[in-house]
């Protein structure tokens, strides 16, 4: 080390006689030395793996039995994914019951398949391949063709050290196995359609129809509305329309039954249609939000407001179900109403005042009263 100007020694001088930096970082030599000693040591390794012990080869009936397990395993993927595409096509998703079961189904041997696959895949690896250390030295971005070359050896090697090209009964199970699930969401696109048409402007609601109002208790079966049932004012009744039972018509078909004073309901151009297409006070609006679609049953007596639980739209049913609070853009639909001969409740009318059931959407308009 160079003295300095007291005869002390230099404590920022190296043992090579070149200046360290302050803050402790290395010189360029320093770094040079550093990179030589990782070359070394990672020379060692490879020379410590490549005089280990070569592993034991693979029998032929080692081969064999592990082929025949991955094959197997294969073959339960192929079979789940084909009852995957059966039970879409053959179980019913009309009503709540069978698409619970249709899901249950589908999302078992979804499961199955995709196990049986993964199952197999990795005893393939652990059973066939061999299992050997290699090491990965680092490159410059670009390839050279010598590397090229290299990888095209490598991706042939490859294919030899899976035995695919060898053992003609795994490749045929692993394509058997995989064609259902490639075939899986090719299937699935016929949910995306039919396209709606008229649908979203459509109801089941006909003229003559009965209202069914269900059981309040387990034991009490569903029955058929008279006016007579209805005596009760402030009473909100959930109904639905005889004779139709199709799942997606059912839930857009619910209404809702009130009872008011005649001389509660506002006296203007909506009150004025309400009690036209009422009876003795008694009104039948949708039971659907015109916002997002949301069942609508939590009904206020004393300010006669009813409260949507989704996002809060109020609507005051003694004037023609006019939002008062929240996101809906348009009232509740009111079906027109009248009494029959023997004294039930009955449908007025196809169609809907305020237009058709459901939520608006950007073809629909807020305001669009036409109904298909």
């Amino acid at each position: 080390m160079a003295d300095n100007d007291n005869g002390q020694a230099d404590p920022f001088d190296s043992p090579a006689g070149s200046k360290r930096r302050f803050g402790g970082t290395p010189t360029s030599a320093e770094v040079a030395e550093s990179l030589a000693a990782r070359r070394r040591a990672e020379r060692g390794d490879r020379a410590r793996s490549a005089e280990a012990p070569p592993e034991r080869e693979m029998t032929e009936e080692e081969a064999r039995r592990g082929e025949r397990l991955v094959a197997t395993w294969f073959v339960v993927a192929f079979l789940a994914g084909v009852a995957f595409l059966v039970f879409y096509w053959l179980v019913p998703t009309h009503d709540a019951v069978s698409a619970s079961l249709s899901n249950k189904l589908l999302g078992t041997c979804l499961t199955i398949a995709l196990f049986g696959l993964a199952i197999g895949i990795v005893l393939w690896v652990r059973k066939l391949m061999p299992n050997k250390e290699m090491t990965d030295e680092r490159h410059e971005l670009r390839s050279s063709d010598e590397d090229r070359e290299q990888f095209a050896d490598y991706f042939v090697d490859t294919a030899e050290s899976t035995q695919i090209t060898k053992r003609p009964l795994l490749r045929r199970t692993l394509l058997l196995a995989a064609a259902p699930l490639g075939l899986a969401p090719l299937w699935l696109l016929r949910d995306l359609g039919p396209l709606p048409d008229k649908d979203l402007f459509t109801q089941p609601w006909r003229k003559g129809m009965r209202m069914v109002v269900a059981g309040t208790e387990e034991s009490e079966e569903p029955r058929l509305l008279k006016l007579a049932d209805v005596t009760d004012f402030g009473i909100a009744l959930s109904t639905l329309p005889e004779g139709v039972h199709e799942f997606n018509e059912t839930a857009k078909a619910a209404l809702l039954i009130i009872r008011l004073h005649p001389d509660e309901i506002q006296d203007n151009k909506r009150g004025r249609v309400q009690a036209e297409h009422g009876v003795d006070g008694i009104c039948a609006f949708s039971k659907i939000c015109t916002h997002a679609g949301c069942p609508i049953s939590l009904y206020e007596r004393e300010t006669h407001h009813l409260f949507c639980p989704c996002h809060q739209s109020t609507f005051d049913m003694i004037d023609g179900a006019n939002v008062v609070f929240g996101p809906a853009a348009r009232p509740l639909p009111q079906l027109a109403i009248t009494v029959d001969d023997e004294g039930y409740l009955v449908a007025d009318a196809d169609y809907f005042i305020n237009g058709p059931i459901g939520p608006s959407f950007w073809e629909r308009g807020p305001n669009r009263n036409t109904d298909g």
